[in-house]
């Protein structure tokens, strides 16, 4: 356990890292100020700007080398083409959730075309996750990956449509929760969805988590599943779990 100076030191250190890569400054201190409250020491890697999905997917793959197989589930998947892809090709299963029917039906980009030869290992939901089950407003942008359930995150020639949300625990209810890496990139949903899981209870076997909104959830992930932050790069963060 650290003491209060020691966190300090610690916090001061590691932002310092973070504004040499590039960080803007409200960035920087937002990260200073939390990393203070941090209970545990934490080795947290950062990563350069640039070629951020190649440096994810290193991440990921780097992680579970020494894993041949396992199970994967992937919230915002868009069309499948991100780190989770390099798991299937080794071997992996997984679950790709994606409210988009324009990125699930694409003949050239779309989820169903990217993982086809994989068929028999994955599993498509076709709906928004979201913290509980309802419908609710998706706004479509021609950019797939950056399609929407908030307003305020969407664009002025974004398409508005109604479709289903799945609340996060059913949706664990239904399809299991043996995985061994999770990802969520919800497009602004991220934070609502960590909170709606009790993670001292869920996803028991989960050793890596990969949130595109990661430090707003650090005491959350911590408290209630041990996890600490073990990487960062320019959009995502990268928790791990310390007893798995």
């Amino acid at each position: 356990m650290l003491t209060s100076q020691e966190q300090q030191e610690q916090a001061e250190l590691t932002s310092q890292r973070a504004e040499q890569i590039g960080w803007d400054n409200d960035r920087v201190m937002f990260f200073k100020t939390k990393l203070a409250l941090y209970k545990i020491p934490n080795q947290i890697k950062f990563y350069e700007f640039g070629r951020n999905q190649d440096l994810d997917e290193i991440i990921v793959s780097d992680f579970f080398k020494a894993t041949p197989t396992g199970r994967f589930l992937c919230v915002g998947s868009a069309n499948g083409i991100d780190q989770t892809y390099s798991l299937l090709q080794k071997g992996w299963s997984g679950v790709y959730c994606e409210p988009d029917p324009a990125a699930l039906v694409d003949p050239v980009h779309g989820l169903f075309c990217a993982t086809k030869e994989f068929n028999d290992n994955v599993v498509i939901v076709n709906a928004a996750i979201t913290a509980t089950s309802n419908v609710c407003n998706f706004y479509i942008n021609k950019t797939i990956a950056l399609s929407t359930t908030k307003k305020d995150l969407s664009n002025s020639d974004s398409i508005p449509i109604i479709i289903n949300s799945c609340g996060v625990n059913q949706l664990l209810d239904y399809i299991g929760e043996d995985f061994d890496y999770v990802q969520i990139d919800a497009e602004g949903a991220d934070t609502e969805i960590i909170n709606a899981i009790d993670w001292s209870q869920r996803l028991p076997n989960c050793k890596l988590i990969g949130v595109e909104a990661g430090i707003e959830n650090w005491q959350q992930l911590l408290n209630q599943g041990n996890y600490v932050i073990a990487a960062v790069t320019e959009h995502n963060m990268y928790f791990r779990r310390l007893d798995l």
